[in-house]
């Protein structure tokens, strides 16, 4: 299909990483690139936060603080993927 804005003429592509929330959209309409994409994020998060969880001078209520801020936004991701 072609489209043009403008009289140009628009080239399709085959994925991109939408400005909404970043989500990825493709042209085939699947959402596995998406799901790879969050889940990577959020091991990358995981494995940063590593740190805090061995760190002697940090307490143990802030550690289950973060723990229950990060395992709330988990459980919504999780429904809201239908997981």
């Amino acid at each position: 299909m072609k489209t043009s804005l403008g009289g140009t003429e628009l080239t399709q592509c085959e994925e991109f990483v939408g400005l909404y929330l970043g989500g990825v959209v493709s042209a085939d309409g699947f959402c596995d690139r998406d799901v790879d994409r969050r889940t990577g994020l959020a091991a990358g998060i995981v494995r940063n936060l590593h740190s805090i969880w061995k760190a002697k001078d940090i307490s143990k209520s802030t550690k289950f603080f973060c723990i229950s801020q990060w395992s709330s936004r988990l459980f919504y991701i999780t429904r809201r993927l239908g997981l």
